[in-house]
């Protein structure tokens, strides 16, 4: 019998997560009916190779330690913190004197909390700053856990327009969109789901515009150190690239909270480790929530990181290098597609819309799944917020209204989108995958 009690409207109107369901969908993939061909994974994204030897021998070695198994600081334990601080002057300030000299400049380790997964720092954040009703601007389109946490907290998410090919939110349209109930501006870069990368210079203007009005910017770096790496005067030698140069001067603790994940970068994405980085009075506030939702990250993995960070670092511009060469593989491969173009792609993404008007792109997904081994996300998935007039319209073909303070813009809505996780693959993978594409038709989806 069902219980008697129920979930709360706030859980009931969020959407559901959308991973498990392309999951049931490739489940009913039977690969002797399409040649035998292997079921190809490009909806969650999850770093295709395994995690670096060198920590899983460390974890082994600290899970043997009981104290590993104690609790441990709320904000994380400090040898990570210290290594952590270390990682971002070499990231965000290793050509900056004034990084670390007292005037609050840079990055340091009083900056830094620890928690279960970026998903958590950004949930812990909304939870810090806003009141049930207030507002957060995200662009559109949106990062589906990001706008759930809002919905589930009672925060409205406040679409900002993009469009494609640059998927890249001005600040002259987020200013129309500042109410006095708005809190804060989100903004993932790279992109999740277009995979746009935002320049620097408009990461600065956004860290104004957010100064100006007394807000928060929060950043979503998750995948920064999948920038297309820079080469140098040798071939054969490149350098990272430099996603912004905020931390440069210490106007960034006015405004800015920064959010990274271990997931990506060090393929741990079952470790749930991610960081959040806000001035320490911030943090203090923060650890509040942090301690009723964590107690503290896990530790394990923490004391396995903390010594070995730089050292595993070593091969990320090599890996950023591998991905970016799987985006050039893969619009070169749908290029051989009729109908299928890639709009946007950048570190672990490609946005693509398909070729079948009329037809949804949850409806393409399905089919793409189950018939012929292909998992991707739906334009749908990322369509979220309460700032849609016509949720059926954007859950569909066509043009949704996007309401803000200020102009009404018409929006291309999600039924034509769809989302692959390209860094998930090899590249052998990556061309099969436009097989599969060629050999789809209209009448697959009737």
């Amino acid at each position: 019998m069902p219980p008697r009690f129920s979930a709360t409207k706030r859980v009931r109107s969020t959407d559901s997560p959308p991973i498990p369901l392309i999951a049931s969908w490739a489940a009913d993939y039977d690969p002797s009916t399409n040649l035998g061909r292997p079921l190809i994974g490009m909806s969650q994204g999850v770093p295709g190779s395994p995690p670096n030897p060198s920590f899983t021998k460390r974890l082994s070695e600290v899970v043997t330690d009981p104290s590993s198994s104690k609790y441990g600081a709320i904000l994380g334990d400090i040898a990570l913190r210290e290594s952590l601080a270390d990682d971002y002057k070499d990231v965000y300030g290793q050509d900056n004197p004034k990084w670390g000299d007292g005037s609050g400049a840079g990055v340091q380790v009083e900056d830094f909390a620890v928690v279960c997964g970026a998903n958590m720092a950004f949930m812990a954040t909304i939870m810090t700053l806003c009141e049930e009703g207030d507002e957060v601007i995200i662009p559109f389109p949106s990062y589906f856990n990001q706008t759930m946490t809002m919905t589930l907290l009672s925060v409205k998410p406040v679409l900002l327009y993009t469009q494609s090919p640059s998927f890249i939110p001005t600040v002259e349209d987020c200013r129309k969109l500042i109410s006095p109930r708005t809190k804060a501006i989100t903004l993932v870069t790279p992109n999740n789901p277009t995979g746009a990368i935002y320049p620097p210079e408009t990461l600065a203007e956004f860290a104004g515009l957010a100064r100006e009005h007394s807000i928060a910017l929060i950043l979503d770096e998750t995948y920064r150190d999948f920038l297309p790496p820079i080469q140098t005067d040798r071939p054969d030698v490149h350098i990272r690239g430099k996603a912004h140069r905020l931390f440069d001067t210490p106007l960034w603790r006015e405004c800015v909270i920064s959010m990274f994940s271990f997931s990506k970068s060090y393929a741990i994405p079952g470790h749930r480790l991610g960081v959040l980085v806000a001035d320490p009075s911030f943090l203090n506030s923060v650890s509040t929530v942090l301690d009723c939702m964590q107690i503290n990250p896990p530790r394990p993995s923490q004391i396995a990181l903390a010594p070995i960070m730089k050292d595993l670092r070593s091969g990320l511009i090599q890996t950023s290098l591998q991905f970016t060469k799987l985006l050039a593989v893969f619009s070169e491969t749908l290029s051989t597609c009729p109908g299928w173009e890639v709009l946007s792609s950048g570190a672990f993404y490609a946005f693509v819309a398909h070729p079948f008007k009329g037809h949804s792109s949850l409806r393409v997904c399905e089919v793409l799944a189950k018939k012929y081994g292909v998992m991707t996300l739906p334009g749908t998935t990322f369509a979220g917020g309460s700032d849609v007039d016509d949720v059926a319209t954007i859950n569909g073909h066509g043009a949704a209204t996007v309401n803000g303070h200020g102009k009404v813009k018409k929006v291309k809505a999600g039924g034509q989108w769809l989302r692959f996780a390209v860094a998930n693959v090899a590249e052998d993978q990556v061309r099969a995958v436009g097989d599969r594409l060629r050999s789809m038709k209209l009448e697959d989806l009737e």
